[in-house]
């Protein structure tokens, strides 16, 4: 099992990728993937939700990991073989390229000149 990777991306925080990294992590989970969620955002709410979600004994298929933004590619790789969806949940600023990753990032749409290049990944606009 190669796992895809999907980063969901805003540079505006308060934007909603928390929400949405989660929504669509619960929503494969509960197709029966089994996939993780990668928090590279340090205020951590992914994680927290996370925490929150395992103390009240809701079993499921998801997993999530606290990232730092510098050691996402090293962990993708790590983790891939293991999962079906690897889901990362960005920070809202530019420290951490979320496109380098990632083969399919989801982020508000923008006009096709200012698309990531070749090099980068595709748009996915959620």
């Amino acid at each position: 099992m190669t796992a895809k990777t999907i980063a969901i991306a805003q540079q505006k925080g308060g934007a909603g990728k928390t929400t949405i990294a989660v929504q669509l992590a619960v929503a494969w989970a509960r197709q029966g993937l089994k996939v993780a969620m990668l928090d590279v955002d340090p205020q951590g709410s992914l994680s927290a939700w996370y925490g929150m979600r395992k103390d009240a004994g809701v079993e499921s298929s998801l997993a999530a990991l606290d990232v730092q933004g510098w050691k996402l590619a090293t962990e993708i790789d790590r983790l891939k073989s293991d999962y079906d969806l690897l889901v990362v949940d960005t920070p809202p600023h530019a420290e951490t390229d979320p496109y380098s990753p990632a083969p399919w990032t989801c982020g508000p749409p923008s006009p096709p000149w200012k698309w990531p290049s070749a090099r980068r990944a595709r748009p996915c606009w959620c």
